[in-house]
């Protein structure tokens, strides 16, 4: 899958956040993850999954978030993590399905 990000100023009829993550599997499943770059929060829309778990990555390698997500809309705290660059690994039923640059911002 290719890590490139949607151009905010093309109407493809999807829904994109200017440069954030949105992936849109076909079949009626999306995944969204916005603001990007973040500063405290971070929102995660879901649908379409059973089983999907999304893990947080810094630079180092260090897992610093995990949470399994099904259908809605998710905010994680990100103010106590330091500003820098991370990676959004979604992962379903094992395989991972997207891997995306988050910039975390203060």
């Amino acid at each position: 899958m290719s890590s490139k990000l949607p151009d905010p100023k093309k109407d493809d009829g999807k829904k994109n956040f200017g440069g954030n993550l949105q992936v849109d599997a076909g079949g009626g499943s999306k995944i969204a993850v916005y603001p990007n770059p973040a500063d405290t929060e971070l929102v995660m829309e879901v649908s379409g999954y059973e089983h999907l778990l999304v893990r947080v990555v810094n630079m180092k390698g260090d897992v610093v978030h995990t949470r399994p997500l099904t259908d809605g809309t998710y905010k994680l705290d990100t103010s106590a993590w330091p500003a820098g660059v991370y990676f959004v690994v979604m992962i379903e039923n094992g395989a991972v399905i997207k891997r995306e640059k988050l910039v975390l911002s203060h």
